[in-house]
């Protein structure tokens, strides 16, 4: 359980960091670093939807949507 939470906090920082930015690359770094976020869920038994979720509440008033790799 901790270290499902460590790595839903992980996700909901770099959600609220990402989405002040629309270039590109940043959109394929993001992609890369959801797929190792579950891929570091994963090793540890943890699926993929409890720590990458469709959408994140973040500062902004309207969800961030996000990736789901499964």
């Amino acid at each position: 359980e901790d270290v499902k939470n460590i790595l839903t906090g992980v996700h909901v920082a770099h959600a609220s960091l990402a989405q002040h930015f629309s270039d590109p690359q940043v959109r394929a770094y993001r992609e890369g670093f959801l797929a190792a976020l579950t891929a570091t869920a994963a090793s540890f038994g943890i699926a993929p939807g409890d720590v990458v979720t469709q959408d994140v509440a973040v500062a902004s008033p309207k969800p961030h949507p996000l990736v789901i790799y499964s």
